[in-house]
């Protein structure tokens, strides 16, 4: 079932509502290769389903939204055993940027996380469950539901960070790669560089290597491991290179440290 409604009168030069609807969809429902003059938002209500863009796929289930901004071709397709249903809002005009900018959404950040008690999902039905309203009523409601996104997504943006740092800590002997960290937070690798080192001052790749060499001083300290084994314990390939990111951490060889510390 689809209910779909459009405004016809958009004199908002900072924000226009296009249209605004909600659908129902059957199993395996695909909307594809279709290029947007606007702005897409859609929010699953509930269900399952999968968004391509630009040659990455996203798995989305409810609570979770994809922007698609205009101009880029796009696949949407719902799950074949869980199919989903969302409420999508098409907008346009000058105040859009800073939206995107506060939202953390775009081309290359496509996907929304709500939580709950899902606010924003409320925003939205609030907007596509009234049918036809006045222009400045529905102004009124997008500005409504894109405030409570930037909101949802500044506490997003704490929580993948705190995610990440809590998925190095505990896997650190697994040495994970930034990308292991990235698709275990649900985001691009190039969007948790910039999210993590804007949170945390220093770039995830950074954050592991201080762990590493946290770990390694432990096992100096503490053991009697050789150099070697600990630079293999803390997942260098060689002990040259152990050696060498140790004393730009510390200012002294592995050795000079245990030898400074009485082991």
């Amino acid at each position: 079932m689809r209910r779909t409604y459009i405004n016809r009168i958009q004199s908002n030069i900072d924000f226009n509502v296009v249209q605004y609807g909600r659908e129902d969809c059957r199993k395996n429902y695909t909307v594809a290769n279709f290029v947007r003059k606007n702005y897409l938002i859609h929010y699953v209500l509930r269900g399952k389903g999968m968004f391509m863009m630009q040659g990455k796929t996203y798995f989305l289930h409810t609570g979770q939204a994809f922007l698609i901004p205009p101009d880029i071709t796009t696949v949407y397709s719902s799950d074949v055993e869980e199919p989903w249903e969302y409420a999508w809002v098409e907008f346009c005009g000058g105040k859009t940027q800073l939206f995107l900018e506060m939202s953390k959404l775009g081309a290359k950040t496509p996907i929304f996380n709500d939580e709950p008690p899902y606010k924003a999902r409320d925003a939205i039905l609030e907007l596509t469950e009234s049918g036809e309203l006045p222009v400045f009523e529905l102004t009124a409601r997008l500005w409504r539901f894109l405030g409570l996104m930037c909101v949802a997504s500044a506490a997003d943006s704490r929580s993948i960070t705190q995610k990440a740092k809590e998925y190095m800590q505990t896997n650190l002997m697994r040495h994970p790669t930034v990308e292991d960290v990235a698709k275990y937070v649900g985001v691009d690798r190039s969007y948790l560089s910039r999210l993590f080192a804007a949170k945390e001052g220093i770039a995830p790749k950074r954050y592991m290597v201080r762990l590493k060499m946290h770990y390694a001083a432990a096992l100096l300290r503490e053991t009697k491991m050789s150099v070697g084994a600990v630079a293999r314990e803390t997942g260098f390939e060689n002990q040259m290179n152990f050696s060498n990111a140790f004393k730009n951490f510390y200012g002294m060889s592995p050795s000079q440290w245990r030898k400074n510390i009485g082991i």
